[in-house]
């Protein structure tokens, strides 16, 4: 009679190469490699598989599909940049990718007045980058057609309609904590979302006070330098704290205009713009 350890050392073998005990190949915890390791050829092409699959049918609102696109490429740990009020340029888009939200920082040759931001994947990829390809096509029978693919970065490839605006008005420390607090999803969904939704319906009923927001964001930017104090071991001052506040505000405000947040207004004020 076989015992236990017996058993366990015949089947870590057939664990270990991926196979099943019925004889056929699947992925398991030893054999993926890791989808998010996009530069790697294999995992490119399950993500283009997936793609391919996703729009061979017909969409209603192709925007809709990007944010679906956009969703499971964040299950991925890949983005790219797109809100209520991106389009498709002539039918057709090209967005730069990014991996775990690209990286700020300085590497040991970055001078010492001067910060270094990659996209998190050109790095690893021989210094080529990686784009979302999308173009759209609008078919007599009034439904859209849409083809997807992440391509290679051409030479000036940029999503300028949504490019970021470099923290502006803040020093080293408040740069530092404020990229921290834009790309801190768990702040961002516990945090930061509820502060946009209030302040969005209260610009829609007419209550919005932009200098008392600071103090609404205020609470966001203190959370966000307390959890990178016990993430990081460094604090920072009050003075950044409140800088970063009134950066966050100025930005939610700019976004509101543009029509970022109109998906947070309650039903009775759908439709409201902010002037």
């Amino acid at each position: 009679m076989k015992s236990f350890k017996d058993i366990v050392k015949k089947i870590e073998p057939l664990a270990e190469s991926g196979y099943t005990t019925w004889g056929s190949g699947q992925r398991s915890a030893h054999s993926n490699y890791g989808v998010h390791r996009i530069e790697n050829q294999d995992e490119l092409g399950r993500i283009n598989a997936f793609l391919n699959a996703f729009t061979q049918r017909e969409f209603l609102d192709p925007k809709g599909a990007m944010a679906q696109i956009r969703h499971k490429f964040n299950t991925m740990t890949l983005d790219f940049d797109w809100t209520n009020t991106s389009g498709f340029d002539g039918g057709s888009v090209e967005i730069p990718l990014n991996r775990f939200g690209g990286t700020f920082g300085k590497a040991v040759d970055t001078p010492h007045d001067e910060f270094q931001t990659t996209d998190g994947i050109s790095e690893f990829n021989n210094g080529v980058g990686l784009a979302l390809r999308v173009s759209v096509d609008q078919p007599e029978g009034g439904l859209y057609t849409m083809d997807a693919k992440v391509v290679p970065v051409t030479e000036g490839t940029v999503n300028e309609e949504t490019e970021e605006v470099i923290e502006e008005g803040l020093d080293t420390d408040g740069r530092e904590l404020h990229l921290y607090a834009n790309n801190h999803s768990d702040l961002h969904r516990q945090r930061i979302k509820p502060i946009q939704k209030n302040l969005r319906n209260k610009m829609a009923s007419g209550k919005y006070d932009h200098d008392k927001a600071h103090k609404a964001w205020h609470y966001a930017a203190k959370d966000a330098s307390d959890r990178y104090h016990k993430e990081h071991g460094s604090r920072f001052g009050k003075d950044t704290v409140h800088a970063v506040a009134g950066k966050m505000r100025d930005d939610f405000h700019r976004d509101a205009k543009d029509g970022d947040h109109d998906e947070l207004l309650h039903k009775k004020y759908k439709g409201h713009k902010v002037t």
